[in-house]
This record gives C-alpha cells, structure tokens and sequence, in this order.
C-alpha cells in the first residue's frame, strides 16, 4: 500500500489529496513496527466537489460544529477582545462613532412563530409602544410584504395555527458622531426596543452605503440585526455569533454562510497571469502591447480599441507610450479599470467622442467575467489564468465572521493546521480541555 505519513493528513479541513498528490516513495506491504497514533474516519458515500474535504467526507465537521455552537465566541484579533452579544449600548455607541445617516429601531418579540400574541401585546403596551405591525405565514403576499398595523389597545388574540411575524416601531432617528451616548434619544429606542422584543432588535440604516456597510447588506437593506451582527464600539467592521450556517462552506450563496465570499469557500482564486497577458511590454497599448490585440480590439473580450483611446490622459495614460514606461497608477486603470468613472470611446485619428460615457471595468475583471460564464472563449483564454490562493482567507476557505470565532484560545483556522501527529494534545480530556481554557464539565 502506498506509505501516507500522519503529517500529510491534516486535522480535515484541507482538501483532500489524490493519489498523484503523495510523495514519490515506494510501495509497501504492511507497516512495521509500532503503528503510529491514527485517527479513523468513517467515510460515507458523497459527490466530489471542489469542497470536498476529509472533514465533509466523514463526520469531523459535525463534531466541530457541534464544539464552536456550544462553546464558540466571536473573538477580534485588532482589539484583543471578545465580542459581547448586542446590547442598546453596544449598538448604540457603535452607530454614533461609524454611522451618520437616518436610523430606524424595531423591536422583533415574535419571528416566525406560532402565537397568540396576546403576552406579547400587553408588554409591548407597558413599554410604552402603541402599535405593532403583524406579518402571518396565512397572509397573501402583498399583505404579508407590507404587514398589517394592529393598534395594541384592540389586540385580537392571533391564530395559534400559523406563524406570526410581531414588529414595534421604536421611533426614527439621524445619527451623528457626538459623544457620550448615555442619554441620547437613540439609546432611550434601543433600550426600550431590546426590552420588548427580549433581545431581537432591528436597525435599520436608510443612508448606508454599500462600500462602507457592505457586511450589513441584505434582502431588505441595510440593517443591523441583534441575531446576527455583534459589534465592538471601537471597530467598524462587523461580527457573527457561531450557528450551522456560519459553520459551513458548502453553500456559499446562503445569506449566512461562512464561506470565504472571495473564493466562494474553495480556498481557491483565479488570476490573470500578467506576464501571458503583457507579452511585449516595450510596446504600447495602440501597438500590441497586449497579447488580445486585434485589429478591431481584444479578443473575447469586450474592449474596443476607442475605449483604451478613452482612457488617454486619465492617471497619466497614454496608449501610445511603451508599457513598460507608464505609471503604476496608469496600469492600475488599464487592468482594474475605471471605477465610478464614466469613459467615453474616442476615435483613434479624430479624437471625435464616440457616444455616451460608460464604465470600464478592466482587462482583469473582463477576463475573469469572461471566464466565470464558460464556453467556447471561455476554453481559449485558459492559458491568460492561473489557480492561486485566496488572499482574502489564506486559503482557509472561511469568511472573516467565521475566522473570529474561537473556542477558548483556539479558532477555525488554528484547528486546521493541527497535524494528527500532535493531536494527543486533544485526544487527552484533561489536557485538551486546559489548553482551552474551557471547563471539562462543559464539554459538547
């Protein structure tokens, strides 16, 4: 049988290797002497994916998941601290120092559950709140959409046959950096909110924009949702508390999932492979520069030779100057693209503008694009990309919610790297579990 040692089976999380993968060694029949420490997987029936690890083929990924939802916190390694659960002071200092714009606060006591609302009526009313709007799985669509207002005072006890959304409105406000939030008006709605809704609180964020919210970003907007967004006043960026989704890189598409967005939890990008790309950097744009060029543009590629003539003069290009010779900032416009800025083709011996300014997105994302919709020109620029690992998550597959998480002193990507040749550290209850920091009567 062909000689595996320990080291190259790693604790589950790196994808599994094919037979071509192992180290040139000869062939054996049977280990002699001692067998090493193993760890024995099971491993069931699956379809192999690109996701497909040893930990997903067995039932390791289970077990972990089971450890960070029982045990897990959100952890930030800028800060040094643990996240604390949301909270009206949490929520309300960190939107004072990141946020400026127009908030709305609403208290959630009831999400998708069966309920008379009665109990829920009657504390939304001692808190002082007037109203609540009712979302009920038996509601046609536009009804369910916009939700139905019950003035609280004339609450009629709800179908306990069907699931209930229950909304407050706890007031609208505009947000802005000013200090001590202790007696603002918005930490008054939030208190107010997380005591009626039992700690599920919406924020909504009417002038958030996508670049500086993008983790806030969902089906409805932006919106800070106790259930999922844990923050840290002094951090802009946001975190999640562990669930199943969180734990998971199977399926990126999923609002909550913790794959790594970048790679789409593969581990893996593709890049442009910049020295098939520029294959005469001595020459310029307009003379072939480029190994794409064609007489009309760039091949596969919808890039016209009067949009790279639009680009003349913009962070000092010039299609007419030798690659080699243009700026970083001009090569940064060339293979990235414009941005929010609008290009106007141009023709090449007039300068006449040639229609409406567009964007330009870049040969990078360009030939990216290109290639993420597959066929035939998809096949013939292969050779302009190469597999590397993602930047965004080192390869780890996670997303950075699920890279905070950890477990004592140990998170996801820690975990990883534990070779099965050091897992004695863990396999010995009393040890593994000091090494955590956790109490060994708590174990999952």
């Amino acid at each position: 049988m062909r000689r595996a040692s320990i080291q190259h089976l790693t604790a589950g999380f790196t994808a599994t290797r094919s037979e071509n993968d192992w180290p040139e060694e000869e062939d054996l029949t049977a280990f002699i002497g001692p067998l090493p420490a193993c760890l024995h997987t099971g491993q069931r029936a699956f379809r192999a994916t690109r996701r497909t690890t040893i930990a997903t083929a067995s039932g390791m990924m289970s077990l972990v998941r089971r450890l960070f939802i029982a045990h897990g916190q959100p952890y930030s390694e800028d800060s040094g601290k643990y996240v604390p659960p949301p909270s009206a002071i949490h929520y309300a200092d960190w939107l004072e120092r990141h946020y400026g714009g127009r908030v709305t606060v609403w208290a959630v006591p009831a999400y998708r559950i069966a309920t008379d609302g009665v109990a829920i009526a009657a504390r939304l009313t001692r808190l002082g709140f007037l109203r609540a709007n009712v979302r009920s799985d038996t509601d046609p669509p536009a009804v369910f959409e916009r939700g139905r207002e019950v003035a609280l005072a004339k609450w009629r006890p709800l179908s306990v046959n069907a699931r209930h959304i229950i909304e407050a409105d706890a007031g609208s406000f505009r947000v802005s950096a000013c200090g001590s939030v202790n007696n603002s008006p918005l930490r008054a709605a939030l208190d107010r909110a997380f005591a009626a809704a039992s700690g599920h609180v919406l924020v909504e964020l009417h002038d958030a924009s996508l670049a500086e919210f993008n983790d806030l970003q969902g089906r409805f907007g932006f919106r800070l949702d106790s259930r999922i967004h844990h923050v840290l006043p002094e951090e802009r960026g946001v975190f999640a508390p562990p669930d199943v989704h969180l734990l998971s890189f199977n399926q990126p598409t999923h609002e909550g999932s913790g794959a790594c967005p970048s790679c789409q939890g593969t581990g893996i990008v593709l890049e442009v492979d910049l020295s098939a790309l520029i294959r005469s950097p001595r020459h310029s744009m307009h003379q072939g520069a480029f190994t794409l060029w064609n007489k009309t543009g760039y091949t596969h590629l919808n890039i016209r030779h009067e949009t790279i003539e639009g680009l003349r003069g913009l962070d000092g290009f010039s299609p007419d100057s030798p690659w080699q010779a243009l700026s970083p900032a001009a090569h940064t416009l060339v293979l990235m693209g414009s941005g929010e800025r609008l290009i106007i083709d141009r023709h090449r011996v007039t300068g006449r503008n040639l229609g409406k300014g567009k964007a330009f997105a870049g040969f990078k994302p360009a030939i990216l694009d290109r290639m993420s919709r597959g066929g035939p020109a998809a096949e013939r620029l292969k050779d302009y990309v190469i597999e590397t690992q993602c930047r965004s998550c080192n390869g780890s597959r996670w997303s950075k919610q699920a890279r905070a998480l950890r477990v004592g002193k140990i998170g996801l990507e820690a975990l990883a790297e534990i070779p099965f040749s050091d897992s004695s550290l863990y396999a010995n209850r009393r040890r593994r579990w000091d090494n955590l920091r956790l109490s060994r009567t708590s174990m999952p």
